[in-house]
């Protein structure tokens, strides 16, 4: 698990510097139609999984914690072989169907579903199976195709057409795709019949519906105040709420090593005291990850002036983080690795109901866009409070409730009182007293595993 987390977190740095580059870059220099549409269209992205029914999902929990050696290659390819042609008919449906509408970004993204869940498939394969290098070469590559595309019709074509910049997402999104399958036809080179297997599809699909459903539920909930703003407010708030949310993202730069590894690792332990310290673990790092937002505050001070005014947005959705941190890590890993996509599927569907209520009385209340992030906020703080009360053979003791209770409370008061490096110094030392009081013991086993692993030189341990 170390292994893992360590290899995506190196690889998510080089993410973060192209991301960082692309999030502060394309808002600062493309006009603010543009960047709307752009968002738009990953708004739209995030609803692609809907296309492949669970299928991925049931390859994701078939294959999780399995070895890829140990595993049926004729299987193996006779599986992505029926996730190939299923994707295809889907997305060729799509893309006429989009004609006949005339809506040009709704044909970019229909063509775009094949290759986007078609490399999403691949990626969800090698995190099932342990690959997390494979896993990281994936997003390397995207990434910094995606940020070479964006600059050059920059720099160099200087475009302000936001329809470009998107058909270069979608022309990665296929490179990406001829890459992994000329990758797997070499693992596959003895095997020569390619089949697509109906009892395959209707399987996978049967065994992942749920947790596609739950997914999906959980995307809703994040994205629903995205909605809220694009329907309800001007093409300007929309574009400031996404440009937090995109800034809220960079925080996935930490979170993916941590959520990617641990449903394997769920997978082949049943230690209740052991995944009660994981959460520990989890409760140190998020606190601590807060602190990236102080930076990001100091940014739009100097630089970024026209999305300012997304500053208050920014702090209420990475409150919301120090929540969903939690829930993706532990939560919504031990939902999967013990088989419960019922329970997982309901639980959000709970949430969804709860946060649409409290976005449509905030907005009643206040109709701006930061309605909708408190919205979010209060949403993650029940949605952590359900896991808690539902999987009671690991509910936290009162010290570790008081922790993430006063931390999210400190964050929240350094981000609105006090100026970016004020609030940066005051979160920090308060964060190292709470940590003190409440966290003493698993911070001083956290400090001995990262001095003995550097010690040790590389996870030799």
């Amino acid at each position: 698990m170390g292994k893992g987390i360590i290899v995506i977190l190196i690889a998510n740095i080089l993410n973060m510097v192209f991301g960082l580059a692309t999030g502060f870059i394309l808002p600062k220099y493309l006009s603010v139609e543009t960047y709307a549409i752009i968002k738009t269209f990953q708004l739209y992205l995030s609803f692609v999984g809907l296309f492949h029914m669970g299928y991925a999902d049931g390859m994701y929990l078939r294959y999780g914690g399995k070895n890829l050696k140990d595993l049926n290659k004729k299987s193996l390819k006779t599986t992505i072989f029926t996730m190939n042609i299923f994707q295809m008919i889907v997305s060729i449906v799509m893309v006429i169907a989009s004609i006949k509408l005339n809506k040009l970004l709704l044909i970019l993204f229909s063509l775009d579903i094949f290759g986007y869940n078609m490399v999403d498939f691949y990626k969800r394969m090698y995190q099932a199976i342990g690959q997390f290098k494979s896993y990281s070469r994936v997003i390397n590559i995207v990434t910094a195709l995606n940020f070479v595309s964006n600059m050059m019709l920059l720099l160099i074509i200087k475009s302000d057409n936001a329809y470009l910049y998107v058909l270069g997402y979608v022309i990665v999104d296929y490179f990406m795709l001829f890459v992994l399958t000329i990758k797997f036809s070499k693992i596959f080179n003895s095997i020569k019949i390619c089949i697509f297997e109906f009892n395959e599809l209707i399987s996978n699909i049967k065994e992942g519906i749920l947790l596609l459903f739950g997914n999906f539920s959980s995307i809703i909930l994040t994205s629903m105040d995205r909605w809220f703003t694009k329907i309800l407010l001007t093409t300007i708030d929309f574009a400031q709420y996404s440009f937090a949310v995109s800034i809220e993202n960079f925080l996935n730069i930490a979170i993916t090593p941590v959520t990617i590894t641990f449903y394997n690792y769920l997978c082949r332990i049943q230690s209740k005291t052991r995944i009660i310290q994981l959460r520990n673990y989890i409760n140190i790092f998020s606190a601590c990850l807060m602190t990236s937002f102080f930076p990001v505050k100091f940014i739009l001070e100097i630089y970024l002036d026209k999305y300012y005014q997304s500053l208050n947005v920014i702090t209420f959705l990475f409150a919301s983080q120090f929540f969903y941190i939690i829930i993706k890590s532990i939560y919504v890993n031990l939902y999967k690795s013990r088989l419960q996509q019922r329970r997982y599927f309901i639980q959000v569907v709970i949430v969804i109901m709860v946060g649409f209520l409290l976005n449509v009385l905030l907005y009643k209340i206040t109709p701006c866009k930061e309605s909708f992030s408190v919205g979010t906020f209060i949403s993650a703080m029940i949605w952590y409070l359900i896991c808690i009360l539902d999987v009671k053979d690991i509910r936290p003791l009162a010290k570790e409730l008081l922790f993430v209770i006063f931390e999210v409370c400190i964050f929240i008061v350094s981000a609105f009182i006090f100026n970016s490096i004020i609030g940066f110094v005051v979160y920090i030392i308060t964060t190292l007293i709470m940590i003190f009081i409440f966290m003493r013991e698993t911070a001083i086993i956290m400090l001995n595993f990262i001095f003995e692993s550097i010690k040790n030189k590389g996870w030799k341990r």
